[in-house]
């Protein structure tokens, strides 16, 4: 999750998108604010991250520039932005994949069903999670997985270019 959420983050971060805060974990127990208006919180660690830009689905509005506006990013951007989590996530899966697979052959590391299925059920998650659009309902509305979001961004990257 942590790697997940750093995806988002770090391209939030390079299109000009405000995050309002990048937590880990559950039960905040620390939390410090950053000069860019980001605050970072540190709970409990229970596969728990979350990248909240601003704009995103249920923020309220706040009297930032526009340009910082998740919303108001080229469609392209935000595709970007809703697809990294899980590029993160299947790369790095990828070279712990790589590793172990060396480790085995080169030194004699016993094979285990368990780390193998550890490794499907993460690929198959962000995968799924990559291009099964769905929505979520969460906090009296509905809160779209990454899928979605792309696939919406992609739809307004078509109309923004069809002018």
């Amino acid at each position: 999750m942590i790697i997940h959420e750093l995806g988002h983050f770090y391209f939030q971060r390079k299109y000009g998108i405000r995050v309002l805060f990048f937590k880990i974990g559950i039960f905040n127990i620390v939390k410090w604010g950053h000069k860019s208006g980001t605050d970072f919180i540190l709970g409990v660690p229970l596969l728990k991250a979350e990248s909240r830009g601003l704009g995103e689905v249920g923020d309220k509005k706040i009297s930032d520039p526009e340009s910082f506006y998740y919303a108001h990013r080229h469609p392209k951007e935000r595709f970007v932005v809703a697809v990294a989590g899980v590029m993160a996530t299947l790369l790095v899966m990828t070279a712990c994949l790589i590793v172990y697979i060396v480790a085995q052959k080169n030194f004699g590391f016993p094979e285990s069903i368990l780390i193998n299925l550890i490794f499907m059920l993460v690929a198959a998650n962000e995968i799924i999670n990559l291009f099964v659009p769905f929505k979520l309902p969460w906090k009296g509305g509905s809160i779209p997985n990454d899928a979605f979001v792309a696939i919406e961004s992609l739809w307004h990257w078509y109309k923004f270019n069809k002018k």
